[in-house]
């Protein structure tokens, strides 16, 4: 039996200022290609659609500016992070048959 965590980051994300989150909105992240795929991208951290920001970071990327000020940005937000994760994480156990459907854009996984 495999161990999923869970994260539901809209709290977090909710729990940000609103200049908090458009400061993250300017961050966007490098995504290395996969084995075969195309070049390397861009993906913005946080991008609005409609009334919520969706989430994009996985703990590998860093921002594709290469500015330190938005380096130090996005590292301050994981940290953020990391502290909602260590307090709100819900853990499952998988059995054979069961099905977990997530929401990429709402929780974090790992």
């Amino acid at each position: 039996m495999l161990e999923q965590g869970l994260f539901d980051a809209r709290a977090c994300l909710e729990a940000l200022s609103e200049s908090e989150r458009e400061k993250l909105r300017r961050i966007e992240l490098c995504c290395p290609p996969l084995a075969g795929g195309p070049p390397t991208l861009r993906h913005p951290l946080l991008r609005r659609q409609g009334t919520v920001d969706l989430l994009f970071c996985s703990p590998w990327l860093h921002a594709a500016s290469g500015y330190d000020e938005e380096q130090c940005q996005l590292d301050a937000f994981r940290e953020r992070l990391r502290g909602y994760i260590a307090a709100q994480t819900i853990e499952l156990r998988l059995l054979p048959g069961d099905l977990l459907v997530i929401d990429n854009q709402r929780v974090l996984h790992g």
